[in-house]
């Protein structure tokens, strides 16, 4: 079966003691010796690094978007010029190198997307009951309406069980409406019921009452699927619900007052072909006045968070995520159009076992599960920053529950971040080095024609069989329903991987066809072998953080880093070299005789560098004599101190060298052939789920790792 490499793996986060770590109490006190701006600490380095930055491959930073994408047509982007030419933003190399630094260190992640982590649920875990949302006291309940689908034992009567037994006064079961045909067509006259425009229905139902051993006799018009379970009822008459207004007075009493829960069938949205009908749910006029449950607060907040999530996820996007009850109204926030629960919202629902409460709501049957833990507050969502402090508290980005600043953060700087807590004050540093742009002497010929991007489809986290593993050995398949706290860790920081020369000179990134313009953008690249300079000045550095900030611009010789759009399709990849230190004595600087010294007291040149080839920006440094300077064991003693695991899988990330096989999102084959890259990605990972005992994961890097671990092409599910 062929193999291939995942386009990003992971450099591990460890446990482990840091020798540089800064105690907040230490921050606090103001007892920082040289992490400070106010003065300059001796025994510290302070001067500027020049480094030239040459693309391998063609690269692309983004300025603004000059066309909106439509159905025809992708968007367009901008390159990023200054003075009209092709530049990198010090912004962009900042956070490469601050990454790399981050990871060399086992620093504190100093970005870190905190999302919660869902999962769309297996049908087994279905909900089947509808119930409408009523606000009591400025807290949400719930009015049960329809019974939930009831498995039918031996031919006996239907009975519920558990906490649905005492929810419903009357045996009230939902009806189907319409036929596939009928409900996707643009003129389908129903829309979900809305308090704001309350709009009834009626159809002619059997009256329906409970037995006196509260179960549900058999009779024809119920709707049961596969003798084993009881579904709904049929109307005693065929035909689509009519507009209760439209029923005269005499008749109304042959008729049963409903309401509608239309999902409808947009073209717009993916919904499945499987899809039949629409939902008719009996409301009588007494249903008004039945009773009432208090929804948790903690289903309440999993319902919004969802919500929340999947419509992040899709702004962009023609049709949001989640895909609400046609007729039911978001509530803009922001700009964003998100989703809260209000008065009248028809929704599925579980109870809890003893019926008193509602544990969870959902916009559909199937919808989605969250990864969760049981905290001192109760069950919440368990996020990411959850998952890397299990591994050491202080990974996550700085916040007030931080004891250690770590030497990233020192170097680089950081803000405290308690987006969940009311702050009265937080602690900050800003960072003790400065990038410049990156640019170039070459003017536009350094850009190639304009191209169309494939669809950089990705899988989200937690994509457990990708982000996570076991703690100890070899890694296992983890399925998303089983991710938790206890039992497994983060892969790490992710990096991308460099491609092979074949799949570069084939321009793997050109999209293959004019499908699905609104995913896809299009973008003017930077040649290959196209040379910036750009420097980074520093202050009050002490041996160890000069040395990660020289390790992190060149870890090896071999290895390359890569920036901008397009990472996972090839584009990206270049050589960042320093290729000049020049450092400053504050102390003398500031002395008398300082005043009429050179700037610079010491320096150090790469072997055989040319400094004529500088740009005019550096000729103060091109003309400086004194080389009484070296890195190399500065580097070098960093270097060796890191932890092996670290350096071992940054270094086979960044070595172009190690990667033995494609370089391509997840695939699945169809007859042994594998599908197009731009179609869609999640197929490699259902066909991963249901590969039950065969299921495949991503190897974890360490120090005995010699090889990019590689993944097969799967078998179409």
């Amino acid at each position: 079966m062929t193999q291939y490499h995942n386009p990003y793996h992971f450099v591990p986060a460890v446990d482990e003691a840091r020798l540089d770590d800064l105690s907040v109490a230490d921050f606090e006190d103001l007892k920082v010796n040289h992490v400070r701006h106010d003065l300059y600490a001796n025994n510290t380095f302070s001067g500027r690094i020049i480094c030239r930055l040459t693309t391998e491959t063609p690269i692309f930073i983004g300025a603004n978007r000059t066309k909106e994408a439509t159905e025809t047509t992708p968007a367009e982007v901008a390159p990023f010029l200054l003075d009209k030419k092709a530049t990198i933003p010090a912004s962009s190399l900042r956070g490469l190198i601050s990454s790399v630094a981050e990871a060399a260190s086992n620093s504190a992640l100093r970005v870190l997307e905190n999302r919660a982590f869902s999962f769309r649920k297996m049908m087994t875990e279905s909900l089947s009951a509808i119930g409408m949302v009523v606000i009591e006291n400025e807290s949400y309940h719930l009015r049960p309406l329809t019974l939930p689908n009831i498995e039918l034992n031996q031919g006996r009567p239907a009975r519920l069980l558990g906490g649905f037994t005492n929810l419903f006064l009357e045996p009230n079961l939902k009806v189907y409406v319409g036929s596939p045909s009928d409900i996707r067509k643009s003129g389908f006259p129903y829309e979900t019921f809305s308090l704001e425009r309350p709009k009834y229905y009626g159809l002619k139902l059997k009256k329906r009452t409970w037995s006196a051993n509260k179960d549900l006799p058999a009779d024809p018009n119920q709707y049961i699927k596969n003798g084993r379970f009881l579904l709904s009822q049929r109307p005693l008459v065929s035909g689509d619900p009519i507009s209760w207004d439209k029923i005269p007075d005499s008749e109304r009493s042959q008729y049963t007052r409903g309401i509608m829960r239309v999902l409808g069938c947009d073209p717009k949205r993916d919904l499945p072909n499987t899809k039949k009908h629409e939902i008719f749910i009996p409301y009588p006029v007494e249903a008004e006045s039945w009773l009432t449950i208090p929804i948790q607060k903690s289903a309440v907040e999993r319902f919004h968070e969802l919500a929340y999530e999947r419509t992040d996820e899709t702004l962009k996007s023609p049709e949001l995520l989640p895909y609400e009850p046609r007729g039911t109204k978001r509530n803009p926030d922001a700009g964003k159009k998100l989703f809260r629960l209000k008065e009248g919202d028809l929704v599925f629902f579980r109870p809890t076992d003893n019926g008193k409460e509602i544990e969870e709501i959902a916009f559909s049957s199937i919808w989605r599960g969250r990864v969760e833990a049981t905290w001192k507050s109760g069950i919440d969502a368990a996020r990411a920053a959850d998952f890397f402090s299990e591994i050491d508290p202080d990974l996550p980005p700085f916040d007030s529950g931080r004891k250690q600043i770590t030497i990233a953060e020192q170097l680089f700087g950081f803000v405290q971040d308690d987006k969940d807590k009311k702050q009265t004050s937080s602690l900050a540093l800003a960072g003790r080095v400065y990038f410049s742009h990156a640019q170039t002497s070459v003017g536009n010929e350094c850009f190639l024609p304009p191209v169309t991007l494939r669809i950089l489809d990705s899988p989200k986290p937690p994509s457990p069989a990708l982000y996570f593993k076991y703690p100890e050995g070899q890694n296992e398949y983890i399925a998303k329903r089983n991710l938790n706290l206890d039992d497994h860790v983060p892969q790490g920081r992710k990096f991308y991987l460099h491609h092979r020369p074949q799949e570069i000179s084939q321009e793997a990134w050109k999209t293959g066809n004019n499908d699905r313009t609104k995913q896809k953008v299009k973008i003017t690249l930077i040649k290959s072998q196209t040379v910036f300079y750009f420097h980074i000045d520093f202050d009050n550095l002490n041996d160890r953080e000069l040395g990660l900030l020289l390790y992190a611009l060149k870890p090896t010789s071999e290895f390359r880093h890569k920036i901008g759009m397009g990472k996972p399709l090839g584009l990206g990849a270049i050589n960042i070299e320093p290729v000049g230190l020049f450092r400053i004595n504050r102390q003398a600087r500031y002395s008398a005789a300082g005043l009429f010294a050179p700037r610079y007291s010491e320096s150090w040149l790469t072997n055989n560098e040319n400094r004529q080839m500088w740009p005019l920006t550096y000729a103060s440094e091109q003309t400086v004599v004194a080389q009484s300077f070296t890195v190399e064991p500065i580097r070098q003693a960093f270097r060796d101190s890191m932890n092996a695991d670290i350096r071992q899988a940054l270094e086979t990330i960044g070595n172009p060298a190690k990667i033995r096989h494609r370089v391509v999102t997840p695939l699945v084959s169809v007859n042994g052939r594998e599908e197009d890259s731009e179609k869609e990605t999640f197929q490699w990972f259902v066909a991963n789920d249901r590969n039950k005992g065969r299921a495949e994961c991503l190897q974890p890097l360490d120090a005995k790792s010699r090889e990019m671990p590689a993944l097969p092409a799967l078998p179409k599910p």
